[in-house]
């Protein structure tokens, strides 16, 4: 991108500017800072990869900067920067990628700052981006959401095209102190915040951030406590045939009622298992606790559901494959009746390794689904290389289906091609008549909302198994009686 497109974040004071330059600082800083030892000025002020000033350089001069901004009446805004799912990335194409991509990033916050802008290398994939003579916080907010955007472009990594993304957290001062150990401790804070949200999330610093910092620390201890002494839950929710109301299937899905307070909702707690390496315990839980389940439904006469279990994107690795063996072995569960459901974001990235992956499952005779299919990363070029065999259309599809015409469009034309690829379509968030007609109309075969059942304790849904197939047995008793009866006359 060259200069003049790029955004213009507002420059500092010139005084301030000539006072810190980069290359003059460190020796100035190191001389008057006494508390800092000079041997490790070298190695704290200089990053030899992305040729930015460490985090040593900051303090010194953030204590300039604020009171500078102090005496004219403006704000400073220190902004933390953190490259989303850097491990991942390190992981799947090595750490020359990664290094590649810090490469990157920093050359987009130079590109994407004032040319004087201090930008210093804070960690393996942290960055601090120092904003002045802004009017208020507020100010920060755009400029920084531009920086996310420009940095969450496709790139190339290792011949694939990827949407690496980064989390922000800001802090002011004064509003947030007037001291650089309390702006820095707020800033990453808040950045630790924004990363709770999702991949690419912005979070300003508010009175809360510490407060739920605290919260998240304990909530953190109090989830690796549950999954230690099975303080998680399964409920489960049925799947249904669109033509005749039969259960095909039912999802397990986790549950946390702590015995303190309120219930935990899956939107916080798995990424938190997820962020905090116990998501392969966790799921390696789910995944034994509901195939023991299954295993005790046996419905008379006929096939039983289809149990449907979430694997996280970290689950998707070698010793997977032994986790799934051991689950269905032990549960004496047949392993077509299980089937694993991976997002379509967990296809960014390594497809190749995924694909790997799942054919390695499939050899143990279980069922793949990819769910929320439609958004995010589009996998519709690679369908015919996966080895999944359903489709689940993401409830996002499925609430705007009356109200958008080009959403009723995207879902006629992915059950379509679900029929020409012979995988089956299921759609999820299902919850008026009015979508349940369209997508009979549409051709979907199978479908799952809060319309027809919402999740439940395994006992309730087996009663609901039972109470299914005894009326359908009454149902077909009567049809064989009128049928011999109307043989005999």
């Amino acid at each position: 991108m060259d200069q003049s497109s790029a955004i213009q974040i507002p420059r500092r004071n010139k005084a301030i500017v000539r006072s810190f330059p980069y290359r003059e600082a460190n020796l100035a800083l190191a001389s008057r800072d006494q508390r800092v030892p000079t041997p490790l000025i070298a190695g704290e002020f200089h990053d030899s990869l992305t040729g930015l000033p460490g985090l040593g350089y900051l303090p010194g001069v953030l204590r300039g900067l604020i009171g500078q901004a102090r005496s004219s009446h403006q704000t400073l805004a220190l902004v933390a920067f953190k490259i989303d799912d850097f491990r991942l990335v390190c992981e799947a194409y090595g750490r020359a990628e990664g290094n590649k991509l810090i490469k990157s990033v920093a050359s987009i916050l130079r590109a994407q700052t004032d040319p004087e802008a201090i930008i210093v290398r804070a960690g393996t994939n942290k960055f601090i981006v120092v904003l002045t003579g802004l009017a208020g916080a507020p100010d920060a907010i755009k400029p920084v959401q531009q920086i996310l955007d420009a940095i969450a472009q496709p790139r190339d990594v290792a011949g694939q095209e990827l949407r690496i993304t980064a989390s922000a957290g800001i802090s002011s001062s004064p509003n947030d102190g007037d001291d650089y150990e309390t702006l820095l401790r707020n800033c990453l804070a808040a950045m630790h915040e924004s990363m709770s949200k999702g991949p690419g999330a912005m979070r300003t610093h508010t009175g809360n951030v510490a407060l739920d910092a605290v919260r998240r620390l304990r909530l953190r201890a109090d989830l690796g406590r549950a999954i230690e002494n099975k303080g998680i839950s399964l409920h489960y929710q049925p799947q249904f045939e669109v033509h005749g109301g039969r259960i095909c299937g039912v999802e397990a899905l986790a549950r946390w009622f702590p015995e303190k307070g309120r219930a935990i909702e899956p939107r916080v707690f798995i990424p938190l298992a997820e962020q905090t390496g116990m998501i392969g315990a966790l799921g390696a839980w789910v995944l034994q606790e509901a195939c023991r389940t299954a295993a005790r439904w046996h419905v008379a006469e006929e096939s039983p559901p289809t149990l449907c279990v979430n694997v996280s994107t970290h689950q998707i690795n070698d010793e997977m494959c032994a986790i799934i063996r051991r689950a269905i072995e032990e549960a004496r569960l047949a392993p077509e009746r299980l089937e694993l459901e991976i997002t379509e974001g967990s296809l960014q990235g390594n497809l190749e390794g995924v694909i790997d992956c799942l054919k390695q499952w499939k050899a143990l005779g279980v069922r793949i689904a990819l769910d929320d299919f439609g958004t995010g990363f589009s996998s519709l070029s690679h369908l015919s290389r996966l080895p999944v065999d359903r489709l689940k259309l993401d409830r996002s599809l499925i609430q705007g289906l009356a109200a958008d015409t080009r959403n009723a469009a995207i879902v006629r034309s992915i059950i379509a091609l679900g029929k020409e690829l012979d995988i089956s379509v299921i759609a999820e968030g299902v919850e008026n008549k009015e979508q349940l007609q369209m997508l009979r109309d549409f051709g979907c075969t199978q479908v799952q909302g809060y319309l027809l059942a919402r999740p439940a304790p395994a006992e309730d849904v087996e009663s609901l198994l039972s109470s299914q197939w005894a009326i359908r047995k009454t149902r077909f008793e009567a049809v064989r009686a009128a049928s011999q009866l109307r043989i005999a006359s």
